[in-house]
């Protein structure tokens, strides 16, 4: 299992993440997927790795989404290199509510992920949230290759 502390040296020696901040709203869950998708196929991440982090950060995204206001901001941030691949997600939950970790779709996030941490911060009415995911890179093998 990889350690929060690990990805946050990875993060110190690979410079500055890629930042993205849309509404609160689902339909911007489609930019928010291009954006993973799109960093990570261009540091040749494997489809296997791509498809993982994706279903993460839908997941959390959806939560951050559903559980905020629609006048408010989700930020996605996003750190790839060599190590692997370091993703924030930052939003306002709206009073009472709380990111789910007791359902199936957490249970994805925990599974496809090597590091998932929630951190809350300030007081009602409405709460900030901070989830923290990292994988490390797939390393493939030759029976992951395609066949000629």
């Amino acid at each position: 299992m990889v350690r929060t502390s690990d990805i946050d040296q990875v993060s110190a020696q690979q410079g500055v993440p890629v930042r993205l901040v849309v509404g609160a709203t689902l339909t911007s869950l489609t930019v928010i997927r291009s954006l993973v998708e799109s960093v990570l196929l261009t540091e040749d991440f494997s489809i296997t790795d791509v498809a993982d982090v994706l279903l993460g950060v839908d997941e959390i995204a959806t939560q951050i989404i559903t559980r905020s206001h629609d006048t408010d901001v989700v930020e996605c941030s996003l750190l790839a290199g060599p190590a692997g691949v370091a993703v924030q997600m930052r939003g306002v939950l709206r009073s009472g509510l709380t990111i789910s970790t007791d359902g199936f779709g957490w249970h994805v996030v925990r599974s496809v992920a090597d590091s998932v941490t929630i951190d809350m911060a300030g007081v009602a009415p409405d709460r900030q949230v901070l989830v923290r995911l990292a994988k490390v890179r797939s390393i493939e093998t030759d029976s992951d290759a395609p066949s000629p």
